[in-house]
């Protein structure tokens, strides 16, 4: 799962970088403000994209730890299908690299098609790997409510929707929907520590 949190914290830090390139622009030309708020919504979408991407990549590689009986399977795990075309690869394969680089090629297609961004998503997700009792706990390290988690990942994530889908243009005024670059840290923080508590969660229980 190690894999997992490193590829998020990089893809993480690329936003940052982003957000620095917005504060150059703005300060060196300042004319150029409103047209450098394509940047802020580029980080919203990018946040979310790496929240995605890390639980697609900690559900497949806590369910090949699974595999290896490494981790209490869970009832959703035992009744996970996997493509025959897969399993007929992993009966033929001597050596158990292959085998387990066949199953993690498996999940990742079959899961390819799923978005885990939603608070129901990112739940179901992780019963894969036998996570019960999610927002209790990401609440208890995050030190917030768990409705309010739930709540703030709902907001971003319809925000994310408008941009990645409307261009973040209000259908009534015929504007863009205004932007500000401390919600935005505020975000891109927010999720920072969700993925973080997750991958604290997932470690300790195994």
């Amino acid at each position: 799962m190690q894999r997992a949190i490193e590829k998020f914290r990089q893809n993480i830090k690329s936003v940052k970088e982003l957000d620095s390139i917005f504060g150059l622009i703005t300060i060196n030309y300042p004319l150029l403000e409103e047209q450098a708020q394509e940047i802020l919504r580029a980080e919203i979408v990018l946040s979310v994209s790496a929240l995605d991407c890390f639980i697609h990549d900690l559900i497949k590689q806590g369910m090949v730890e699974t595999y290896q009986d490494n981790r209490t399977p869970s009832s959703q795990f035992s009744t996970y299908q996997i493509p025959v075309k897969f399993l007929k690869l992993i009966e033929k394969s001597d050596r158990l690299d292959d085998k387990l680089a066949y199953l993690e090629n498996a999940i990742k297609e079959n899961n390819s098609k799923d978005s885990y961004q939603s608070p129901k998503g990112i739940e179901y997700a992780l019963q894969l790997i036998n996570i019960t009792s999610l927002w209790k706990k990401v609440a208890s390290l995050m030190n917030l409510k768990a409705e309010d988690i739930k709540g703030e990942l709902s907001l971003i994530v319809d925000r994310r929707n408008k941009i990645a889908h409307e261009a973040d243009y209000d259908a009534l005024t015929g504007s863009k929907y205004p932007i500000d670059r401390q919600n935005i840290n505020d975000v891109i923080q927010f999720i920072e520590n969700f993925c973080e508590s997750i991958y604290k969660i997932a470690q300790n229980e195994k």
